[in-house]
């Protein structure tokens, strides 16, 4: 009669826990064999010999299969069995028995046993269709198993595969197998379980204790053996809920898994503890033994909650957030999106629907109105790394109701930490409504440009009469009439004067603002200057203006005719304002700044109060009313010329001793 299904002698999960733990330890592949030398488990912690053969030519010696064959034809006693090829490579294996029956057969393999002779390697390399290099590197680095030692490895493996069948049906003594365990462990300095063991009697006395739990629970071997738990380390384990499991838990249920504890232990500090716990049942002894394994889940637990709460607090700005946000996988398919994202594509695409990858929208046009497939989006472009990111790029949408809004993108990679792309996030805008406004306003303020251009152009010529008739009775009339009309005619005279400069300054102001910088070249500031006093040379000369620059003045990437405008206005400017008792003074330097020159136009002049810094670059902003004569444009002309060509322009000044007007404008050659 045969012994049980494999299903119930091999389905535990200990098998490939245990067994992994073993192949770690002995550094060989596992295969687990049923009664019929069929693989039910296995290669377990391939090994580099292992993954070689299987990499190449999928080169298989047949020496598992051999060996499990000779173990499973064992009829007297069972020792170790190893089979090794003429050319050194070896396994070992060992025939499972349960209730007196061969059940099934262990191999543990491949190793090199000896080869001293590179003969043997050179033979098993040609064989199995790999290269020599390769073969001796792996050979070398993993080093070759005595014969005694692969045997000891093989009874090792007995004995836990034995223990793994006793423990499926409860009937081996737990205790024995373990202290076999212990033993060959210490014989062969393996450490094969890595996490705290104990095994306590009936009454919590701990019978065996693993190097994990000395280690981490820091005491010593002497204090811990046939201790009672509770009393162990000054009463650290002397904890209500571990005494509700052991006592009422484990004895009702026969085992207890990932029992949560949570204990401030002395030394360690505060810990967060996995327990399992398994009673061991033997059937020539009075009392069960317990297994109680422990896990230190802290850093996991932690982890886990952290994760939790960022996954929370990223959920609640994910869902809350104004702006629309996607995320796709490397593939392109939508993985995630907020209510404000299908709000704007007007849809809900479905999860993982490969039909809209890349955009969860309906159609997508460029700014032209091209029609964009979804291949061709700045998402998939940033998915394919055809670019780094998208920022700030203009789409325009449209949705199943046939409406169309534009938004702006910014997509970002989304890498993992070998550099590669696993997908990408999308934030993206409604700038539809905004868009619309920007229009509208472009097109106001060039009609109100254009109005107002006209407007002062076409007032010159009704202007200009009304100046000359004023004038005419200003030269007939003089003195023929009574004083006060004299004083009236005067009047007339003054205001149409003062209303010809005013249209004059709005049409170099509209001109400023309406030209558009075609090719800007580099301006020699001396000749600018040079035709700016030219232009003035009435002013400066009735004035007694002393006008001095630097001996080098730039170059600067703008046009001539505005710059002059510029020197022309400033130094206007600073005449107009002088101060009645002193002649002014005038000087005009230049400093290089990264890519741009700051020039200066200082004057001795009457100066400006702090409060007016700003305010004098606005149009028509006059300070002293009609005390001086001008438009109040000056000053907006300069900082339409400045603002021309990305440059600034600011004054700084000490009322009552002058001041210094200050720009900026890009040097030629760019950045220095």
């Amino acid at each position: 009669m045969r012994s049980p299904a494999n299903s119930a002698l091999f389905s535990s999960g200990l098998w490939e826990r245990a067994l992994e733990s073993y192949a770690c330890a002995a550094h060989l592949t596992v295969k687990l064999f049923d009664a019929d030398a069929h693989t039910v488990s296995g290669p377990i912690h391939p090994t580099p010999f292992f993954k070689l053969f299987q990499e190449t030519t999928g080169y298989d010696p047949g020496l598992f299969a051999e060996c499990a064959r000779r173990c499973l034809a064992q009829t007297d006693g069972r020792p170790a069995v190893m089979v090794s090829e003429f050319c050194g490579l070896s396994v070992v294996g060992t025939s499972l028995a349960l209730d007196g029956k061969i059940v099934g057969a262990a191999v543990g393999g491949y190793a090199f046993v000896d080869f001293s002779q590179l003969s043997q390697v050179q033979r098993l390399a040609q064989n199995s269709g790999i290269s020599f290099e390769r073969l001796w590197q792996i050979a070398r680095e993993q080093k070759p198993v005595p014969r005694e030692r692969l045997v000891l490895n093989g009874e090792l493996l007995q004995v836990l595969g034995d223990a793994l069948l006793r423990e499926n049906y409860r009937t081996r003594q737990y205790e024995q197998t373990v202290l076999a365990l212990q033993e060959t462990i210490r014989e062969n300095d393996l450490v094969a379980i890595r996490d705290p063991l104990l095994v306590l009697d009936a009454n919590a006395r701990i019978r065996f204790a693993n190097q994990a739990f000395y280690k981490m629970f820091h005491v010593s071997e002497p204090d811990t053996l046939d201790a009672v738990l509770y009393d162990l380390g000054a009463g650290q384990w002397n904890i209500a809920e571990l005494r509700r499991m052991l006592s009422e838990m484990l004895p009702t249920k026969g085992t207890v898994e990932d029992f949560e504890l949570r204990h401030d232990f002395p030394g360690i500090g505060s810990r967060i503890l996995k327990l399992n716990a398994r009673e061991i049942v033997r059937p020539a002894a009075t009392e069960p033994l317990i297994l109680l394994t422990i896990e230190d889940d802290t850093d996991r637990t932690l982890a886990e909650a952290a994760r939790r709460d960022r996954e929370v607090r990223y959920r609640t700005l994910f869902d809350l957030s104004p702006v629309a946000v996607y995320s796709c996988d490397a593939a392109g398919v939508i993985v995630d999106f907020n209510s404000r994202a299908a709000e704007l594509w007007g849809r809900e695409p479905k999860p993982g629907d490969t039909d809209q990858r890349f955009c969860g929208s309906y159609k997508m046009h460029r700014l032209d109105g091209s029609f964009m497939p979804h291949e061709q989006c700045p998402m998939a472009e940033v998915l394919a790394g055809a670019i780094p990111e998208a920022r700030n790029m203009g789409v325009q949408i449209e949705r199943p109701d046939g409406s169309w809004i534009t938004v702006v993108v910014n997509i970002r990679a989304l890498r993992n930490d070998r550099g590669e792309i696993t997908g990408a996030i999308n934030c993206f805008v409604d700038v539809t409504e905004r868009e619309r406004i920007q229009a509208e306003l472009r097109t106001l303020n060039a009609d109100l440009q254009h109005f107002s251009y006209a407007a002062s152009h076409d007032l010159q010529e009704p202007l200009r009469m009304v100046m000359s008739y004023t004038q005419l009775l200003a030269r007939q009339y003089n003195g023929r009439l009574d004083p006060q009309a004299d004083k009236f005619i005067g009047y007339a005279v003054e205001g149409a004067q003062r209303m010809e400069a005013l249209l004059h300054d709005l049409r170099e102001y509209w001109s400023v603002n309406e030209q558009r910088v075609e090719n800007p070249v580099g301006v020699d500031c001396n000749r600018a200057l040079a035709r700016a006093i030219e232009n003035l040379e009435l002013s400066v000369r009735e004035s007694g203006t002393t006008v001095t620059h630097d001996d080098f003045m730039p170059l600067v990437m703008a046009e001539e005719l505005p710059v002059t405008l510029l020197f022309q206005n400033l130094v206007s400017n600073a005449i107009k304002y002088r101060r009645p008792d002193e002649a002014p003074r005038i000087h005009i330097s230049a400093l290089r700044s990264g890519g741009s020159w700051k020039i200066a136009v200082a004057d001795n002049g009457i100066g400006i109060e702090a409060d007016h810094f700003e305010t004098i670059f606005g149009p028509f902003k006059r300070l002293h009313g009609r005390e001086y004569p001008g438009t109040g444009l000056g000053l907006a002309i300069c900082r339409k010329i400045v603002q021309r060509y990305q440059g600034r322009i600011w004054v700084e000044s000490t009322c009552g001793q002058g001041s210094i007007f200050c720009f900026t404008l890009p040097a030629q050659g760019g950045e220095s």
